[in-house]
């Protein structure tokens, strides 16, 4: 039997500003929205690399053409990570980059992938070889085999643009300067989901907010194989760049039941046992354990056209990509 997940909500996470009108009102639809279609897992083959049963998945990103990038970290026959296309490999672990020599390829690094299918990336490197007897290792953002972003202290928020420009800004202020741009607090949306989602360019999580369950507010988890009413949820919410929705949780921390949202509706649920369902197109289910929908920062990209990429590392599964049942995909804006 595997290990049932615990859903641990930190107090420190508690933040209130104004509550945008507070309903009960409940989802309009129970049936998953989405449609799950397993991409990258164990036994699959990327540009002569086979990944095996104990690798680990991290960072993904995903372009408006479903195109994605991944990294990757395996054991043998040495410990190794790579970022990896669905066409190929794009940086490993001894790479030397525009005279940089890579030193690690962090499972939570920050990826991005635009239309045209380029991959900018972060990476720690060096600028003394493997062999040196003093190497200083520091992290950089690598885009096109060149390095684009120099070494830096604190956390870096970057997007690559269609048209191939790379944007970037520094997320937190600098713990020696003062420098730098504090995370956005966006005002929690209405209760249980919002009416408006996020338009943002570019539908990356760029701030998140924890919504304390409060007695009283009702709440009805209407799965497709089970619902429960629900006194006191909490949300967990997932913001975009203009500080509108893109992800919304809703859970109940005593019976165990989480619902996932996003604007095409019910995206995935996790059960008391701890499984999240995803669902075929065959309407065959999966269950899996993961804790990607209780971290502030999950290994999941959407795009555009509201496909979700999220890493599950489970039961024989690496990637998972989730496309809306309820409305046709084209490669046009919303």
């Amino acid at each position: 039997m595997k290990n049932i997940m615990q859903l641990f909500i930190s107090a420190a996470l508690l933040l209130s500003p104004t509550v945008e009108g507070q309903q009960t009102t409940q989802p309009e639809a129970s049936a998953p929205a989405f449609d799950f279609r397993s991409v990258v897992e164990p036994g699959m083959t990327i540009d002569g690399h086979t990944f095996t049963p104990d690798t680990i998945f991290g960072s993904v990103a995903l372009n408006d053409q479903g195109d994605f990038a991944f990294i990757a970290h395996w054991n043998s026959p040495t410990e190794q990570e790579a970022l990896f296309t669905a066409r190929g490999i794009v940086a490993r672990t001894g790479d030397v980059i525009d005279g940089h020599y890579i030193n690690a390829i962090p499972l939570d690094a920050k990826i991005a992938i635009n239309n045209l299918g380029q991959v900018a990336f972060e990476a720690n490197f060096s600028e003394q070889p493997p062999d040196s007897s003093f190497r200083s290792v520091v992290r950089g953002v690598f885009l096109d085999n060149h390095l684009v972003l120099k070494p830096f202290l604190n956390p870096v928020d970057f997007d690559l643009a269609n048209d191939g420009r790379f944007v970037s800004e520094q997320t937190e202020p600098s713990f020696f300067h003062g420098k730098g741009k504090p995370e956005k607090t966006c005002p929690l949306p209405k209760f249980p989901l919002p009416v408006r989602w996020s338009a943002a360019q570019s539908p990356r999580i760029a701030s998140y907010r924890y919504d304390p369950p409060l007695r009283g507010r009702g709440y009805t988890a209407d799965l497709p194989f089970l619902r429960v009413a629900i006194d006191a949820a909490y949300r967990l919410i997932y913001f975009g760049s203009d500080c509108r929705p893109l992800l919304v949780v809703i859970g109940d921390p005593d019976y165990g039941v989480t619902t996932v949202y996003t604007e095409a509706g019910l995206l995935t649920s996790i059960n008391p046992d701890g499984y999240l369902d995803l669902f075929s197109q065959e309407e065959q289910s999966i269950h899996v354990v993961t804790d990607q929908f209780t971290r502030k920062t999950p290994s999941l990209s959407m795009n555009r056209r509201g496909q979700v990429l999220l890493s599950i590392n489970y039961d024989g599964l690496g990637l998972v990509l989730l496309t809306p049942k309820a409305r046709k995909l084209d490669a046009t804006t919303r």
